[in-house]
Protein backbone atom coordinates (compact mmCIF):
# COMPACT_ATOMS: atom_id res chain seq x y z
CA UNK A 1 0.00 0.00 0.00
CA UNK A 2 1.19 3.15 -0.90
CA UNK A 3 0.58 6.99 -1.40
CA UNK A 4 2.54 9.43 -3.45
CA UNK A 5 2.94 13.43 -3.62
CA UNK A 6 4.61 13.64 -7.44
CA UNK A 7 4.76 9.87 -8.62
CA UNK A 8 7.99 9.02 -6.90
CA UNK A 9 7.01 6.77 -4.41
CA UNK A 10 4.94 5.11 -7.19
CA UNK A 11 7.45 4.79 -9.11
CA UNK A 12 9.04 2.47 -6.46
CA UNK A 13 6.36 0.83 -5.68
CA UNK A 14 6.13 -0.21 -8.68
CA UNK A 15 9.49 -1.46 -9.08
CA UNK A 16 9.27 -3.17 -5.63
CA UNK A 17 6.08 -5.20 -6.73
CA UNK A 18 7.94 -6.20 -9.93
CA UNK A 19 10.70 -7.54 -7.90
CA UNK A 20 8.37 -8.98 -5.15
CA UNK A 21 6.16 -11.04 -8.03
CA UNK A 22 9.67 -12.18 -10.25
CA UNK A 23 10.46 -13.98 -6.61
CA UNK A 24 7.17 -15.67 -7.72
CA UNK A 25 4.78 -14.45 -5.42
CA UNK A 26 1.27 -12.71 -5.86
CA UNK A 27 1.49 -9.07 -5.02
CA UNK A 28 -1.28 -6.77 -4.85
CA UNK A 29 -0.47 -2.84 -4.66
CA UNK A 30 -3.33 -0.80 -3.39
CA UNK A 31 -3.08 3.50 -4.02
CA UNK A 32 -4.09 4.72 -0.76
CA UNK A 33 -6.64 7.34 -1.93
CA UNK A 34 -8.25 5.38 -4.20
CA UNK A 35 -8.32 2.67 -1.88
CA UNK A 36 -10.67 1.93 1.60
CA UNK A 37 -8.67 1.04 4.78
CA UNK A 38 -10.76 -1.73 5.03
CA UNK A 39 -10.18 -3.52 1.45
CA UNK A 40 -6.27 -3.51 2.63
CA UNK A 41 -6.96 -4.29 6.16
CA UNK A 42 -8.89 -8.19 4.66
CA UNK A 43 -5.70 -8.46 2.34
CA UNK A 44 -3.62 -8.56 5.08
CA UNK A 45 -5.76 -11.76 6.60
CA UNK A 46 -4.00 -13.88 4.04
CA UNK A 47 -1.03 -12.07 3.25
CA UNK A 48 2.42 -13.05 4.23
CA UNK A 49 3.81 -9.33 4.11
CA UNK A 50 3.40 -6.21 3.92
CA UNK A 51 5.04 -3.05 2.61
CA UNK A 52 3.87 1.06 3.14
CA UNK A 53 5.22 3.59 1.36
CA UNK A 54 4.76 7.27 1.24
CA UNK A 55 6.20 10.25 0.18
CA UNK A 56 7.47 13.04 2.84
CA UNK A 57 5.50 15.48 4.12
CA UNK A 58 5.96 18.18 6.62
CA UNK A 59 8.62 15.27 7.88
CA UNK A 60 5.93 12.77 8.00
CA UNK A 61 4.36 10.79 5.93
CA UNK A 62 0.94 11.78 3.78
CA UNK A 63 -1.71 11.52 5.35
CA UNK A 64 -3.95 8.75 3.76
CA UNK A 65 -0.67 6.14 4.54
CA UNK A 66 -1.14 7.62 8.37
CA UNK A 67 -5.02 6.83 8.22
CA UNK A 68 -4.16 3.43 7.18
CA UNK A 69 -1.40 2.52 9.53
CA UNK A 70 -3.35 3.76 12.44
CA UNK A 71 -6.54 1.74 10.76
CA UNK A 72 -3.59 -1.14 10.99
CA UNK A 73 -2.59 -0.33 14.61
CA UNK A 74 -5.88 -1.49 15.84
CA UNK A 75 -6.36 -4.88 14.20
CA UNK A 76 -2.62 -6.53 15.08
CA UNK A 77 -1.00 -7.99 12.52
CA UNK A 78 1.07 -10.33 14.62
CA UNK A 79 3.96 -12.17 12.76
CA UNK A 80 3.86 -10.77 9.03
CA UNK A 81 6.55 -9.45 8.00
CA UNK A 82 6.54 -6.10 6.65
CA UNK A 83 9.02 -2.72 5.86
CA UNK A 84 8.69 0.91 4.91
CA UNK A 85 9.33 2.67 1.49
CA UNK A 86 9.25 6.17 -0.15
CA UNK A 87 11.07 9.04 -1.54
CA UNK A 88 11.85 12.70 0.33
CA UNK A 89 13.05 15.69 -0.24
CA UNK A 90 15.14 17.92 2.32
CA UNK A 91 14.68 16.15 5.98
CA UNK A 92 12.50 12.68 5.38
CA UNK A 93 10.78 11.79 8.45
CA UNK A 94 8.14 9.27 6.49
CA UNK A 95 9.87 6.10 6.52
CA UNK A 96 10.68 6.62 10.54
CA UNK A 97 7.30 7.21 11.22
CA UNK A 98 5.46 4.39 9.18
CA UNK A 99 8.39 2.13 10.90
CA UNK A 100 7.30 3.14 14.49
CA UNK A 101 3.62 2.61 13.59
CA UNK A 102 3.94 -0.83 11.82
CA UNK A 103 6.18 -2.02 14.81
CA UNK A 104 3.38 -0.56 17.02
CA UNK A 105 0.89 -2.96 14.82
CA UNK A 106 3.12 -6.38 15.62
CA UNK A 107 4.22 -6.63 12.86
CA UNK A 108 7.37 -8.34 12.80
CA UNK A 109 9.31 -5.08 11.17
CA UNK A 110 11.77 -6.89 8.89
CA UNK A 111 14.57 -4.40 8.32
CA UNK A 112 15.52 -0.83 7.16
CA UNK A 113 12.94 -0.21 4.72
CA UNK A 114 13.91 1.64 1.38
CA UNK A 115 14.05 5.60 0.18
CA UNK A 116 15.04 7.68 -2.25
CA UNK A 117 15.63 11.53 -2.30
CA UNK A 118 13.54 13.24 -5.20
CA UNK A 119 12.48 11.19 -8.15
CA UNK A 120 13.96 7.60 -8.14
CA UNK A 121 16.70 7.28 -11.45
CA UNK A 122 17.34 4.29 -13.34
CA UNK A 123 20.04 2.74 -10.88
CA UNK A 124 17.33 3.61 -7.69
CA UNK A 125 14.28 2.00 -9.68
CA UNK A 126 16.99 -1.07 -9.97
CA UNK A 127 17.58 -0.88 -6.86
CA UNK A 128 14.15 -1.01 -5.31
CA UNK A 129 13.33 -3.67 -7.88
CA UNK A 130 15.67 -5.65 -6.02
CA UNK A 131 14.60 -4.71 -2.40
CA UNK A 132 11.09 -6.00 -3.52
CA UNK A 133 12.65 -9.59 -4.65
CA UNK A 134 14.62 -9.89 -1.69
CA UNK A 135 11.73 -9.03 0.65
CA UNK A 136 9.86 -11.72 -1.24
CA UNK A 137 12.44 -14.60 -0.76
CA UNK A 138 12.53 -13.56 3.18
CA UNK A 139 8.07 -14.41 2.84
CA UNK A 140 9.02 -17.58 1.42
CA UNK A 141 11.24 -19.32 3.29
CA UNK A 142 8.43 -19.43 6.48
Amino acid sequence: AYDSMWGGTEKLAQAIARGAANAGIVVKVFKMGATPNSTVAAELFTASGFLAGSSTLNCSMLPNMGSLLIYLKGLGAKGKKAAAFGTFGWGGGAQKDMEELLAKSCFDAVEPGFNCKWTPQKAELEAAEKYGYDFALKLKVE
